[in-house]
């Protein structure tokens, strides 16, 4: 790596051989580690410094594609009560029997 500073995903994608969207959907979901870069106002959202870089180089190496699954991040299921699935019924039953309105 010729330049020290902060690399974007981009870049990163070119030095380590993975591809643009596989990292992208690993920072989403916590597997690649990233540092975020502002409010998401500018085209670049996200940026990885030269020892990320390096780790992933080296997950590359040893032929690890994917995290470990204890350190991904596992959705919890949803509780839904008895009165959660009454109202979903009782809006989908109005959704059914209000008339789209047309204007004329």
């Amino acid at each position: 790596m010729s330049q020290p500073g902060p690399f974007t995903l981009r870049e990163v994608a070119l030095m380590t051989g993975f591809s643009l969207r596989s990292i992208q959907d690993g920072c989403r979901n916590g597997t690649i580690e990233h540092n975020p870069k502002g409010l998401g106002t500018k085209r670049v959202h996200r940026v990885m410094t030269a020892e990320q870089v390096t780790k992933l180089q080296e997950a590359r190496k040893r032929g690890i594609t994917t995290a470990p699954q204890d350190q991904v991040p596992q959705q919890q299921p949803s509780t839904v009560s008895a009165l959660d699935e009454a109202r979903a019924r009782t809006r989908a039953g109005l959704s059914r029997r209000t008339p789209r309105r047309r204007v004329a």
